[in-house]
């Protein structure tokens, strides 16, 4: 959360806060924060450990019932399920942004010290870091926004270093903190300055034709495969195959084979055209999840724009942007802070 030119990532930033931690203390309020996000991380800890524990238990019960006469279970099984085990706390990690077994450093906040020293936010080409010259600083990922790129005055616990407010400092020039934002966005979003002049000009770049041509030849390549597929089915059926599973193989790379059919003449009539069209407006970033999947996008004024994990990271909310985008396939192709 924000106020004016002071960020707090545990509680409400409120110029008594902030006072107390530039005197080198722990307001209750901060401390109550604390135990709060402790006691919400212990929540989340025993749902994900009885998460892993039903999900080791059906793979140890699967294993059991395709063992042998003995009822033992194989080497080979139980390297399965130690594998299985480690992929979900891997998995939930990366879903927690590495959070979920971080250990709140009680002594730290019971002591009721702060420390303070001078930092940066910069962007690491896939998320947005506090670092300091002085010291290692902690910050919790998941659910919690940095603030824009800049100099800042870095207020955290003293020995585990878990910052808990950020001062902005008046360093910079008023522009620099946008030009750090911008150049964050264009490195995720893959977008050249060059690209950004030409697409404020209402033209793709020939980068950017390359890149949208590039993803053409991609989609005429699956074109290819799925029309394969549906010969293959056709075949099958006439030689007397089992119709119903050749007869829905069919249906499913014909109802492929339209949509992406689709999606490669938008891209053409975008390469052809050279055209970039924008819109103005506060852009909100969201995680999608359909069926074993997970993506990213933009949103716009209803309109989606589907983006990479590094692009998702790199957009700070709560700005006004200009999107830049081709007419006809709706894809992105820069963004730039107004």
């Amino acid at each position: 959360m924000t106020e004016k030119n002071y960020y707090a990532f545990f509680d409400k930033p409120t110029p008594q806060n902030l006072e107390a931690n530039q005197r080198g203390r722990l307001t209750l309020e901060q401390q109550s924060a604390f135990e709060q996000a402790a006691k919400s991380q212990r929540f989340m800890v025993m749902f994900w450990g009885v998460m892993i524990l039903a999900v080791v238990g059906f793979v140890v019960f699967f294993f059991w019932q395709v063992a042998g006469g003995d009822g033992l279970l194989s080497s080979p099984s139980v390297i399965a399920m130690g594998l299985v085990a480690i992929g979900v706390v891997l998995l939930i990690q990366v879903v927690s942004g590495g959070d979920l077994f971080y250990i709140f450093p009680r002594d730290d906040i019971e002591n009721g010290q702060v420390e303070s020293v001078i930092g940066k936010v910069i962007w690491t080409g896939r998320r947005y870091r506090m670092v300091s010259d002085s010291r290692k600083l902690k910050s919790l990922r998941h659910g919690r926004t940095l603030p824009p790129p800049g100099d800042y005055r870095f207020y955290c616990l003293p020995e585990s270093g878990l910052v808990l407010m950020a001062e902005e400092l008046g360093l910079m020039s008023a522009s620099q903190p946008k030009d750090l934002l911008l150049d964050a966005l264009a490195r995720a979003n893959h977008f050249s300055m060059e690209d950004l002049e030409a697409n404020r000009t209402g033209s793709l770049s020939g980068r950017q034709e390359v890149r949208l041509f590039g993803l053409v030849s991609f989609w005429v390549a699956l074109l290819a495969a799925f029309l394969l597929i549906s010969i293959f089915a056709v075949q099958r059926q006439t030689m007397g195959g089992n119709t119903l599973v050749y007869l829905l193989l069919g249906i499913m790379a014909v109802i492929a084979f339209v949509r992406i059919g689709w999606r490669s003449v938008s891209l053409i009539w975008d390469i052809w055209g050279a055209k970039a069209d924008h819109m103005d407006g506060r852009v909100t970033r969201h995680i999608h999840h359909a069926r074993n999947t997970r993506y990213y996008t933009y949103q716009l004024s209803g309109m989606k724009f589907r983006v990479s994990m590094s692009a998702y990271n790199a957009l700070l909310e709560g700005r006004e942007y200009r999107v830049y985008f081709a007419p006809r396939s709706k894809r992105l192709v820069a963004i730039e802070p107004t």
